[in-house]
């Protein structure tokens, strides 16, 4: 005979995680939490955390991606750096990684546009909501509710008077979908809707080709090497805007 849920649900409550994990790591108050020394890996400074109230105790999940000065990382390769991350309104700031660990995560299932998705988060994530009257606010994974709405945190009225670099497009169709060769970079272009992008390479050469298996397709020649780099955050807005307009043309 398996052990009952409710069985599992009485000693939870009755458990004192405060407690419990004392009796192992030395904790510390923090607001509603305690903090200490992860029991689970070597750190220097505490980052697990046992809320009472919720019944929970944690570390941050090490597979988490963060958006970096440096591109898209794991929380886990940052532990013990301060890096330069991407906060609200597309802003950036320096901030400091501790070490991670292991959390329980809660599902989630986002909807737009008749598109869903799902995702998992910490109960303690926090989100930026909008309510009917456009007004934004916080609320932690835990407090979400059925239909609300989440608000956007980069501009949207910075596009309008962006004008389409053919430079910049085809960088970012030749970092998405290119390939280097000998000191350059092609592009194959396969399909009527790949030959489409053909247009934003008027000053290169083109070639016609065929796979093993007789399918016709494009070739691009005679593109910098450099193009399958990133670009530098440095770059003016509309043209970091026109590269990643090329980059998911060429994924599309």
């Amino acid at each position: 005979m398996g052990i009952l849920d409710d069985d599992v649900a009485r000693v939870r409550e009755a458990t004192d995680l405060v407690a419990l994990a004392g009796e192992h790591i030395a904790l510390k108050r923090v607001g509603r939490r305690f903090m200490g020394l992860c029991p689970f890996h070597t750190e220097k400074t505490p980052s697990f955390s046992v809320n009472p109230e919720l019944g929970v105790y944690y570390c941050l999940a090490g597979e988490t991606r963060v958006i970096t000065w440096d591109g898209v990382r794991e929380i886990r390769e940052l532990a013990g750096t301060t890096q330069r991350i991407l906060t609200e309104k597309g802003r950036w700031t320096d901030a400091p990684f501790f070490s991670f660990g292991v959390q329980p995560l809660m599902k989630l299932t986002l909807g737009r546009n008749r598109v869903r998705k799902t995702i998992y988060a910490t109960a303690e994530h926090r989100w930026f909501i909008r309510n009917y009257k456009g007004q934004r606010f916080e609320r932690r994974t835990e407090q979400l509710k059925s239909g609300d709405a989440l608000s956007w945190s980069f501009p949207h009225k910075t596009t309008a008077q962006v004008r389409p670099s053919p430079f910049g497009i085809a960088r970012g169709i030749t970092y998405g979908d290119g390939t280097r060769f000998n000191r350059g970079a092609v592009v194959d272009l396969h399909g009527e809707k790949d030959a489409e992008l053909l247009k934003w390479f008027p000053l290169n050469h083109s070639y016609g080709c065929e796979t093993d298996k007789g399918v016709a397709y494009l070739k691009v020649v005679d593109l910098p090497a450099y193009f399958k780099d990133r670009p530098s955050l440095e770059e003016s807005a509309s043209y970091l805007l026109v590269w990643l307009a090329g980059d998911i043309a060429a994924d599309s």
